[in-house]
């Protein structure tokens, strides 16, 4: 039988290696997924990443059972994320050499033109719009829960994602064939 979110969460908060690493098997790959379109480079993806999962494995105790752990993920990777732009001074935005550098698995994400298109639209989206779209759209949350994330209101963050999927509607369709 599996554990249940909150005797996982108890169990790692009192040191548990073992539900540790069933946390790690059940959300590594969705959270390197969300910072890897924040950052659109694999080395700080997967830097950030263990990051959030250190502070997880550290800050356990102080996850509360009334909101959802993939919730409480995400807004470990968003603050990381940009606590990492803070502390480097530096803008989200990456040359593209980085991005398509080296073959591997995670450029299965940009192999075609399309793909390459709308990678660089959401690129150029504003932070925070770029931020809602890729939590509503690559990672499946609800309005509500990306408002969490993001300490937002709710619809706030609904009129930020219009915003941004009308913006990219005007970037990307002039040159739909």
């Amino acid at each position: 039988m599996q554990d249940t979110e909150i005797d996982l969460m108890h169990k790692i908060a009192k040191g548990d290696a073992k539900s540790f690493q069933s946390l790690l098997i059940l959300y590594e790959r969705p959270v390197f997924s969300y910072v890897w379109r924040l950052t659109m480079d694999i080395p700080s993806a997967e830097d950030i990443t263990q990051d959030v999962f250190l502070k997880v494995w550290k800050n356990a105790s102080s996850w509360k059972p009334d909101f959802q752990l993939k919730t409480w993920l995400y807004k470990i990777a968003y603050t990381t994320f940009i606590d990492k732009i803070k502390t480097e001074k530096t803008t989200a935005e990456l040359p593209e050499n980085l991005v398509d550098n080296s073959p591997t698995a995670e450029q299965d994400f940009i192999q075609t033109e399309q793909e390459t298109r709308v990678k660089n639209a959401i690129k150029a989206l504003p932070e925070q719009q770029r931020q809602a779209l890729i939590l509503c759209y690559y990672q499946g949350l609800k309005a509500k829960e990306i408002a969490e994330i993001m300490n937002m209101k709710t619809n706030a963050v609904e009129v930020m994602i219009h915003r941004a999927k009308q913006t990219l509607k005007d970037m990307l369709g002039g040159s739909h064939e």
